[in-house]
């Protein structure tokens, strides 16, 4: 396995993850934050990371020219657990895809993307290397988060 298989298997894991967690969450709850304030509902989350593993994974990563609306993630309703699922998974199969056709030896490249895929951080200077690991990070923080939320919407 090479570097570029790692980061697609790593991805594909946490994605597939968070599609079964999902997939776990009660339908009625699924728009529901489980505070009054600060917290993301569960499709807020799984369209979230739709948006930063494009960003950061295809965008940042592959030099796929991708577009990101972070606040329409954040803003997600009505969407079923079912569709946000496929969509994850899907996700999966393009970042395996796009993966096979980058080069490793431009893993190293160091870009400047649009100030959209950096989502809340500042647009900086990043390598391509860097951006996938920060995909592979930033979705298991998210599937632990989404986890913790099913788990309490079970005995709650």
């Amino acid at each position: 396995m090479d570097e570029r298989e790692a980061y697609a298997s790593r991805l594909r894991l946490v994605l597939e993850r968070l599609a079964a967690t999902l997939e776990e969450v009660p339908a009625t709850r699924l728009d529901e934050s489980p505070l009054p304030e600060g917290t993301n509902s569960p499709a807020m989350i799984a369209a979230h990371v739709l948006g930063a593993v494009r960003g950061w994974a295809l965008g940042m990563g592959a030099g796929v020219d991708v577009e990101r609306d972070r606040a329409a993630e954040f803003a997600t309703r009505g969407e079923s657990a079912e569709a946000l699922a496929a969509r994850l998974r899907a996700l999966a199969d393009e970042v395996d895809r796009t993966l096979e056709d980058l080069g490793p030896d431009r893993l190293g490249e160091v870009v400047t993307p649009p100030q959209a895929l950096f989502g809340a951080l500042e647009a900086r200077p990043i390598a391509r290397r860097e951006a996938l690991v920060s995909a592979v990070q930033h979705a298991s923080e998210h599937l632990g988060e989404l986890q913790l939320i099913r788990d309490l919407y079970r005995t709650g």
